[in-house]
């Protein structure tokens, strides 16, 4: 395959075989692995949904490890194909001339199919637009260049650029807080019908996937790790632990924290049991969304409990 299977772009490299999907390596995209069921039904997803998922690849893509997309990532952006407003696609823009660049007066090779997954937009003929903008406020210098541009940042640009990369180091990621709560929505509907052995160990996965995008929503609130010590995107049990060390007394620490691992130990457990029941998978979704329920006391934002 020379096509990336999400947004049609050329691959970097050749697509590698795993046992339960392929790893690409797309130059809009990023290096992700995608499951055999995402696979088999990404071809359902129109423009918008696919750009959700190549935009939120890119949001996934920090600390160790590639991200991976399933077949609930499809479900996902079909029910919410979100993309970046206007303002946040233009910053992203700048940010993405920023990172390019080593020092102020770089021309920067800005190539409109391959900024479309950071900047978040759904084709590559928004960039120019978003271009237009930048150069509008004085923040940018372009010159058109082979389908794209050459594009220099003002002193004022890598001013601004600076600030807005210093302040995306700690938001709250919002998105994932949005994705922790369709997830569970969608565990207590499946949990209403699950019956057999894997409808019950689903629900297992479902749980995981809910704590992996709460310890990615947490992940953000503490700025001070240094990069080398940042937990793996899908390392939710680290995540969920550097966040309640640093928002509980040292005297429940322990305790909290064990409570944080049984709650992963249980939707992992679930996941792999083959003779999994109703009742087990009932326990697990509970323990999940107390869990979550904890997070949320202890980030001072209730509207988050499930």
């Amino acid at each position: 395959m020379s096509e990336c299977p999400l947004c049609g772009l050329s691959l970097e490299t050749e697509s590698v075989t795993t046992g339960d999907g392929n790893i690409f390596s797309c130059v809009n995209c990023g290096p992700y692995r995608a499951s055999n069921s995402f696979l088999a039904v990404v071809q359902s997803l129109d423009g918008r949904g696919r750009a959700a998922i190549s935009h939120r690849l890119i949001l996934r893509r920090s600390g160790e490890g590639i991200p991976r997309v399933t077949s609930y990532d499809v479900d996902d952006a079909e029910k919410n194909p979100a993309l970046p407003g206007i303002p946040e696609a233009i910053n992203r823009l700048l940010l993405w001339v920023f990172q390019n660049s080593s020092a102020l007066g770089d021309l920067v090779d800005l190539r409109n199919q391959e900024v479309i997954a950071f900047v978040g937009v759904e084709s590559g003929q928004a960039v120019p637009l978003l271009l237009r903008t930048l150069k509008t406020d004085g923040l940018v210098d372009v010159w058109p260049y082979k389908g794209g541009a050459k594009v220099q940042l003002t002193p004022e640009g890598w001013q601004k650029a600076e600030e807005s990369e210093a302040m995306g180091s700690v938001r709250f990621r919002q998105t994932d807080w949005n994705r922790v709560n369709r997830t569970v929505d969608e565990l207590r509907s499946r949990l209403a019908t699950a019956e057999t052995e894997e409808q019950c160990q689903g629900i297992g996965l479902l749980c995981r996937e809910i704590l992996i995008s709460a310890g990615q929503a947490v992940s953000a609130i503490d700025p001070q790790k240094p990069e080398s010590q940042v937990p793996s995107p899908t390392d939710a049990k680290a995540h969920l632990e550097a966040f309640l060390s640093g928002r509980i007394q040292v005297s429940t620490q322990s305790v909290t924290r064990k409570y944080a691992r049984a709650a992963w130990g249980l939707a992992v457990e679930l996941q792999h049991h083959r003779t999994a029941t109703p009742q087990q998978a009932a326990l697990c979704a509970e323990a999940t969304a107390a869990a979550i329920n904890v997070v949320s006391i202890l980030a001072n934002d209730p509207r988050h409990a499930v």
